[in-house]
């Protein structure tokens, strides 16, 4: 009899786990069928919004065609564009407030004017200290380099590059991350970032620029704001000229390189009246990474029928800040 009764409740103990292994079955099964449906949904909301960004944009670019020169169109868009090859593409922003990881090199130890400014984001420094600007090797710009793939906005200061620096960073950019550089990007006169760079000395007279650029995205100086800088190097582009000088070379510039930014200006060391001219170029460091375009990860636009035409050039740019596309026709 208590042979019996023991082999019934070994029975109920197998049947109970039987029926707890099905629940389990079902339960994960379940979970399964929600994760898969949840990432459909997910794709099918990223789907439209990148459909919708894509006619938006087509729409705007139209607008400013047939309008013509000197027309700035604002439109909410929360995607990053590009256009190549007359072909425009959309993807999500790359970095967020969050992932912004900044490094600064400076040549000279009492020159690097950006640190207490940029003691607001996470950042690495790498300072040379002795001001040999330009005599290689230079132990910190290796360093620098060596770590490059865990920054994605990179300060250098008065850099002095040479042609094989110069390659380096150049790739850098490329692969997408944001390059701010001051003063001399490289040791003589030439060609870096795919522009021409006129290498200039200081100015011992000073050499005042005036912002130029109406509702920049970037950087938000205003309109007729005036900055004095000590040295007055420039990059030749007509891209994006936030502030002019005096004789009319472009003062404060930025453009895309590759899938990067480049921004480039005459000094970090700048005096502006009422202005905190080193907090605006860094407490902007958000601005300029949501102008990261993701290459591994974009949307080609099928619907770009309003797009009427047959090149689309430098006369319109297409900047996304902060959600919002500025397009501007020069």
């Amino acid at each position: 009899m208590y042979l019996k009764l023991k082999m019934k409740k070994g029975q109920l103990s197998a049947e109970i786990m039987f029926l707890a292994a099905i629940m389990m079955v079902i339960f994960i099964s379940l979970l399964a069928i929600n994760y898969i449906k949840r990432t459909e949904l997910i794709s099918e909301r990223e789907s439209f919004e990148n459909e919708m960004s894509c006619t938006q944009i087509s729409n705007i670019i139209d607008q400013a065609m047939i309008i013509g020169p000197g027309i700035k169109i604002n439109s909410t868009i929360p995607r990053v564009s590009r256009m190549i090859n007359n072909t425009l593409m959309v993807s999500a922003p790359i970095h967020n407030p969050n992932t912004v990881k900044v490094a600064y090199y400076s040549c000279h130890i009492d020159e690097a004017f950006l640190n207490p400014a940029l003691t607001g984001f996470y950042h690495e420094e790498f300072i040379r200290g002795d001001g040999k600007c330009g005599y290689y090797p230079d132990s910190k710009l290796d360093e620098l380099i060596s770590k490059s793939y865990s920054f994605t906005t990179i300060y250098l200061e008065d850099p002095h590059l040479n042609s094989a620096y110069l390659s380096k960073f150049e790739n850098i950019v490329k692969n997408g991350t944001a390059l701010i550089v001051s003063e001399h990007a490289i040791n003589s006169a030439g060609t870096a970032f795919g522009k021409e760079f006129a290498f200039r000395g200081r100015n011992l007279g000073n050499e005042k620029a005036i912002i130029t650029a109406k509702n920049d995205p970037v950087y938000e100086f205003e309109t007729g704001d005036e900055i004095i800088f000590n040295e007055y190097p420039y990059f030749n582009t007509e891209e994006i000229v936030v502030a002019r000088f005096e004789d009319l070379k472009p003062a404060i510039t930025y453009w895309r390189y590759g899938d990067g930014i480049i921004s480039h200006f005459p000094d970090f060391n700048a005096d502006m009246e009422n202005k905190d001219f080193t907090r605006i170029i860094t407490t902007h460091i958000i601005n300029i990474n949501e102008l990261i375009f993701d290459s591994e990860n974009f949307y080609f636009c099928s619907n770009t029928a309003n797009i009427t035409s047959t090149e689309f050039s430098y006369d319109y740019q297409l900047w996304n800040v902060n959600g919002t596309i500025d397009l501007i026709n020069y």
